[in-house]
């Protein structure tokens, strides 16, 4: 069987990897990420104003047009507003075909859930920045979970090598953003809307 690959780096440069409540990045980095998503002087302002004048003309749709929301789904799609547009169809569409999770999925009625304690970010970014999150039930088998990640970025409790009290708990994080996951779920796509263009 082939193990993933992962984006970790080799334990004698942890102590340069971000961490999962950095919010500084240095250059080098910075300018990789913004070569990755095509980045230049402008764009962003440009593609926003664009993506805003074509949502503006879709009827029907009614996405959350606030700005940090739009370049989410903009840098996604390297500043394309036209792809971003179809991502962001999809993800509302996505929604509606799926009310079951979305209609209400607030923090505050995932509390029995969030009580299992099995979501937790590891404390350490991967090469693209992103938060690494294990979803792991405390009663499962550990192998599976070593085969994915090595130990060398697992806490104890997971048979790793890092404390436990490195782990990032999630649901403080979540839960203090119950206004924001309630206002989202006042925009949507009509179901006249459902097709992509």
């Amino acid at each position: 069987m082939n193990k993933p690959h992962m984006n970790f780096v080799p334990n004698y440069l942890l102590k340069k990897l971000f961490k999962f409540d950095d919010d500084e990045i240095d250059d080098a980095r910075l300018n990789r990420n913004k070569t990755h998503y095509r980045e230049v002087p402008g764009i962003k302002t440009r593609s926003l104003n664009e993506l805003k004048s074509m949502l503006g003309k879709n009827t029907g749709f009614r996405p959350c047009i606030d700005d940090n929301f739009l370049l989410r789904f903009l840098t996604a799609a390297k500043y394309l507003p036209d792809e971003t547009l179809k991502r962001l169809k999809t993800y509302y569409i996505g929604r509606n075909l799926h009310p079951q999770i979305f209609r209400n999925y607030l923090p505050s009625n995932t509390l029995s859930a969030q009580a299992l304690d099995h979501i937790k970010a590891l404390p350490y970014r991967a090469k693209n920045l992103s938060a690494v999150v294990v979803f792991h039930s405390p009663d499962s088998d550990l192998e599976e979970l070593h085969n994915q990640v090595s130990i060398d970025y697992l806490p104890e409790e997971y048979g790793g090598k890092l404390s436990s009290s490195s782990l990032v708990d999630l649901n403080p994080i979540i839960n203090e953003k119950e206004s924001y996951f309630r206002e989202q779920l006042q925009y949507g796509i009509s179901n006249d809307e459902l097709e992509l263009d």
